[in-house]
């Protein structure tokens, strides 16, 4: 799911649903919330991106942007995750959020398919970019999508000609992207983020 191709996104739906079926067979509820977990980041993939395939883009957010949310809320109010070991608690919640942070923001960028407003969306997005944050400040992934969600800030700033705004998150983004490569630098991912 990884290499953001269409083709292989949708290999990875398949993939990651029989791998929650052999946690449910072999009772293993920790694997089983890390898989649910991975799920729903998967599926708010499959349903944010164009993956280079716009014909069913507007289907694909419409169905999968909502399920990823249901999903991932499912995982975190899930009583076993009080009762798995503690490591795996917190990567599934960092999991679990970072897939809420994504299909929430994707929901604001494309909020006229939705109810509900572009700013509620992207504080939703944000909210649970922070609380896996929170659990893991440097994981790469999590700081990009914030800083992804601060571009989007920055051109809705710019299309409505509030440069204040648009200075604001265009700086925040910037410095996120920052963070991510003192992390990581050798990831060109994190670079093409801070040219952006």
């Amino acid at each position: 799911a990884k290499t953001y191709s269409y083709k292989n996104v949708k290999h990875g739906l398949a993939a990651i649903k029989t791998a929650e079926e052999l946690a449910i067979k072999q009772q293993r509820p920790d694997m089983e919330l890390l898989v649910k977990a991975m799920r729903a980041w998967i599926t708010a993939v499959f349903g944010g991106l164009d993956l280079r395939n716009p014909d069913d883009f507007d289907a694909r957010k419409k169905e999968h942007l909502p399920a990823a949310i249901d999903l991932a809320n499912s995982v975190l109010k899930d009583e076993r995750l009080q009762t798995v070991a503690r490591e795996t608690s917190n990567t599934v919640k960092v999991e679990a959020n970072n897939a809420l942070g994504i299909a929430f923001m994707y929901k604001g960028r494309y909020s006229r398919l939705f109810e509900e407003d572009t700013p509620t969306s992207w504080a939703s997005a944000e909210h649970h970019y922070r609380a896996a944050l929170r659990r893991h400040p440097k994981d790469v992934r999590v700081i990009n999508n914030l800083a992804t969600l601060e571009l989007m800030r920055a051109s809705r700033a710019s299309s409505k000609q509030q440069p204040d705004d648009l200075k604001k998150h265009s700086e925040t983004a910037k410095k996120l992207a920052l963070e991510a490569i003192s992390y990581h630098p050798h990831d060109q991912f994190r670079h093409r983020l801070l040219a952006r």
